[in-house]
């Protein structure tokens, strides 16, 4: 099954389309040493990473990510609570992204339950509405903020083991060996020219398919963007 996404308008270049190929089974993987493979499954399988933070620069942004993180979700007493755990979980990933923190500080917020750094980060940056959103969960009864809490720490806390780390980092991660980070880090400015195909490879029904599917979303979008044709390969290694 294959889908293909044109460019919204003509354009007069010569960029060939980009290939992205969605692996269910992380074992089967190219061997071309021109295909970026991200994994966030395994340290030894993955060549390239993908900075998610650098994704979600705005709270807009960051509320299409989480949407798409939080899909996995899928326990009924689970879901009652999915639209605020995103909007916190939004709100976290803002305020690492416009602090400057590494993911791995929002893990260890959302690991300890810590509310305090991600809100001075963001008053820091006059991100009022965030703010506002911390103080407004904060205020919210001890129940609640446990029930919520556990679904974001049911949907971040996969994205904190090492490997995840690196699939989602532009740099290395406290533990890493030096050379053993990923070849190449997607960047907005790269998909138009400088990337040609790229493998997603996830497990099926790992906790890790909604961010996942976050990179795919923003894959194709930063591509429309440039006006470039997106093929995407489901299930085999077609297309490459």
């Amino acid at each position: 099954m294959r889908e293909v996404i044109q460019p919204t308008r003509q354009t007069y270049t010569t960029i060939g389309e980009l290939v992205v190929t969605v692996l269910d089974d992380p074992s089967i993987l190219p061997s071309d040493p021109g295909t970026h493979v991200w994994c966030p499954e395994s340290t030894a399988v993955g060549t390239c990473s993908w900075d998610l933070l650098a994704a979600v620069p705005t709270a807009a942004a960051a509320d299409s990510v989480c949407e798409h993180l939080f899909a996995v979700v899928v326990d009924d007493a689970a879901t009652y609570f999915v639209p605020e755990a995103s909007l916190l979980t939004a709100n976290l990933l803002l305020a690492a992204s416009r602090g400057g923190r590494p993911l791995a500080d929002v893990i260890t917020w959302v690991r300890g339950g810590q509310l305090a750094p991600a809100a001075q980060l963001l008053e820091d940056v006059d991100e009022v509405g965030a703010v506002e959103d911390l103080e407004a969960f904060a205020a919210s009864s001890p129940g609640e903020q446990a029930a919520i809490w556990a679904v974001v720490r049911q949907v971040m806390l996969p994205l904190g083991t090492p490997a995840a780390l690196k699939a989602l980092s532009m740099r290395p991660v406290s533990g890493f060996i030096r050379g053993t980070v990923p070849q190449f880090t997607m960047a907005a400015y790269a998909v138009p020219f400088l990337v040609d195909r790229v493998v997603i490879a996830v497990a099926p029904r790992s906790p890790l398919s909604g961010v996942a599917n976050a990179f795919r979303s923003w894959l194709l979008l930063t591509a429309a963007r440039s006006f470039r044709p997106v093929r995407i390969v489901h299930g085999d290694s077609g297309g490459m």
